[in-house]
């Protein structure tokens, strides 16, 4: 290789680390952005699917009933990170799931009054994320007649 190879290369490798850089200090955000980035990822997951047809897979992995998580996403209009978090709080605390689950509902001031870290509610909802993606891939949509 001569030598402007060289350095083009060098010039396109620099940048590209550069951009690696500024990218992962523009995104790592605070704890309630990446706790919101979080849950966002886990609502998107089911955006393009019916979830009356797949909210029993969804109750197990949530570890819920399927009356409850049916009734808080069609009655109560919580989404599903809303569900997630408010089991996830209700199992650390031992106290029943609707006490936390309330549409539109402020994790970060819930999760400080009950004393529990943002960074193990951001990972459980990764958890759950990658678990429901995973069981939606077996997934077949039924036909409409």
């Amino acid at each position: 290789m001569d030598y402007a190879t060289l350095k083009s290369m060098k010039t396109i490798v620099l940048t590209s680390v550069l951009l690696l850089l500024i990218n992962s200090a523009t995104f790592a955000g605070t704890t309630a952005g990446r706790l919101n980035q979080a849950a966002q990822s886990l609502d998107d997951t089911i955006k393009k699917v019916d979830i009356t047809e797949v909210s029993t897979e969804l109750a197990k992995v949530l570890k819920v009933e399927n009356a409850t998580l049916t009734k808080a996403v069609g009655e109560s209009k919580c989404s599903l990170s809303d569900v997630a978090l408010a089991n996830f709080i209700a199992e650390k605390k031992n106290k029943p799931i609707e006490t936390f689950l309330k549409a539109e509902q402020n994790w970060m001031d819930v999760l400080k009054a009950s004393e529990i870290p943002e960074n193990e509610a951001e990972e459980y909802l990764d958890s759950v994320q990658s678990e429901i993606a995973f069981a939606l891939l077996d997934f077949k949509p039924k036909k409409k007649k």
